[in-house]
């Protein structure tokens, strides 16, 4: 599928339920001018930075080297898993320990 981002960036999106050797696979990945992303679900707390002119880098989740952006789009800490509810992930930006009823419904 052609998609178009902002400011007319174009991406090509791929999926696939059969694909040999991808069984419950997911993988993103990122092509650009300066180089790529991937990322794993089944490793999470890493982003593989793959530069056009240099080797490649792993940026870990909740590190203080990362953009402001980024530790803000990684507000649980390294180890944790990002699936969680939206509700449950305000509540864990607020740093409430526990989850309340009122949460959960």
């Amino acid at each position: 599928m052609l998609q178009l981002f902002c400011p007319g960036a174009k991406g090509v999106l791929l999926a696939s339920q059969i694909a040999i050797s991808g069984e419950n696979y997911l993988r993103l990945r990122v092509f650009g001018i300066e180089g790529s992303h991937t990322w794993y679900q089944e490793d999470p707390n890493r982003l593989l930075f793959d530069p056009l002119d240099g080797p490649r880098q792993v940026l870990m989740r909740a590190t203080p080297w990362l953009s402001a952006d980024a530790q803000k789009a990684t507000f649980l800490p390294s180890g944790h898993q990002s699936g969680v509810g939206v509700e449950k992930q305000k509540a864990a930006r607020k740093g409430h320990s526990r989850i309340t009823e009122e949460v959960i419904k």
